[in-house]
């Protein structure tokens, strides 16, 4: 509500993006004042609830696909969808023996059963909205009517974490936590700004782009101030190696912003239509 409130009354002063420094400020704040026995911080529990019902969502999506991919399949061998014969009724008609008309009607069934599965435009990502959106909208969910007001820190300790990730996965150190990649955040965060509505609010904090320009910035800084620590004739090993380094870390958090903000776009398409 805090950040909500602030978001309102300085959004002009900010032309309209959401400062990152303000975002920045809040992972400390929270880091500081909510850690728990594992270290882990509320951002990082919320994050990983986050993932995980985008990871579940995700799940979902992978096994309508393998149904209708089997469905696709086992259907080449009927010739017309449109026209399926009734095999028991023929049976029956040329008065065939019982264990013939059994094997008809069973026939009869599977084709069915094939033909509805692989026809039925049944989108499991609407059932899941439509019974969730009233729940999370009730006033007992009051707390989640400026929830896209914490996305901005959401993203930074989500960015921090794949970095981490990468990092383990270069040194091959503890392996077992090594990741390069994890899209069920983005998923999670689209569905969710989906069940509240709060698309629009989310996209008038301008953060993807404010990001962008952030990041910009902070690289023609870093060329700048080297340039000029150069003209003044000081330690030119040093200001290369640290101009380096300043500059691969930009460019590692500008990717990672990116690539959410790419994943995340995309995710929002599967709840686009409803």
């Amino acid at each position: 509500l805090k950040e909500s409130n602030y978001w309102k009354n300085n959004k002009d002063k900010h032309d309209k993006k959401y400062p990152f420094e303000r975002a920045e400020n809040t992972v400390r704040e929270i880091r500081r004042i909510t850690t728990f026995e594992d270290n882990k911080t509320f951002l990082d529990k919320f994050r990983t609830l986050i993932t995980e019902i985008g990871n579940a969502l995700g799940y979902i999506r992978m096994i309508r696909t393998a149904s209708l991919n089997r469905c696709s399949q086992a259907i080449n061998y009927v010739p017309n969808l449109g026209k399926i014969q009734k095999f028991s009724e023929m049976a029956e008609k040329d008065e065939l023996p019982e264990e013939t008309q059994t094997a008809a009607k069973n026939l009869d069934n599977t084709l069915n059963a094939l033909s509805t599965n692989f026809s039925r435009d049944q989108d499991f990502f609407r059932l899941l909205v439509d019974v969730f959106e009233g729940v999370l909208t009730t006033d007992d969910q009051k707390h989640l009517k400026v929830f896209y007001t914490i996305i901005p820190p959401l993203t930074i300790n989500f960015v921090e974490h794949m970095l981490v990730g990468r990092d383990i996965l270069a040194t091959k150190k503890n392996a077992a936590n090594a990741f390069i990649s994890d899209d069920g955040f983005a998923i999670g965060l689209a569905y969710i700004l989906r069940l509240l509505h709060q698309n629009q609010k989310f996209e008038s904090l301008r953060w993807f782009q404010g990001l962008k320009e952030k990041y910009a910035e902070d690289h023609a800084r870093v060329l700048a101030e080297t340039e000029r620590s150069r003209r003044n004739r000081s330690g030119e090993t040093n200001l290369r190696t640290n101009e380096n380094l300043s500059l691969r870390k930009i460019a590692q958090y500008q990717e990672e912003f990116e690539l959410l903000s790419f994943c995340f776009d995309a995710a929002k398409i599967f709840f686009e239509e409803f």
